[in-house]
């Protein structure tokens, strides 16, 4: 199913096709490229970096990219790299209007202990999840 302009509904978060573990795996072995209900945004590069050329490109490239969808499926770590990057992938798909669906793969427990003492962390972790259309973990 398309939407009204033709292209595909749901948008997925997913790291390089390059990484080996986790998300990439999973959408490695069920092959979904093929379906046309679906696209697909890397959030990560091919090495790991965070330089912040690359970052201010991501999420310009996001923003062009979710104009085209009407739902954006984001697939972070409980971590704290992961979650500042898909917290504002979340925060661009909440400005335009999109419904979001959030699938935690993987944890850090000392970082869930971090955000579950410190008030500061807890607030804006519970703000930006409280934008979630649907969550899961």
């Amino acid at each position: 199913m398309k939407n009204k302009i033709g292209n595909p509904p749901v948008l997925i978060t997913l790291p390089h096709h390059t990484f080996h573990g986790g998300v990439g795996n999973i959408y490695k072995t069920i092959e979904w490229q093929k379906e046309d209900k679906i696209t697909y945004f890397y959030s990560t590069k091919e090495k790991k970096s965070g330089d912040i050329g690359f970052i201010l490109l991501m999420l310009f490239r996001f923003i062009l990219k979710i104009q085209k969808n009407r739902i954006v499926h984001l697939n972070p770590s409980l971590n704290p790299k992961a979650i500042i990057r898909d917290g504002l992938l979340l925060l661009l798909a909440k400005i335009f209007k999109k419904k979001i669906i959030v699938f935690f793969h993987g944890w850090d427990d000392n970082f869930q202990d971090i955000i579950a003492n410190n008030k500061l962390y807890k607030r804006l972790f519970r703000t930006v999840i409280n934008q979630v259309s649907s969550n899961a973990k």
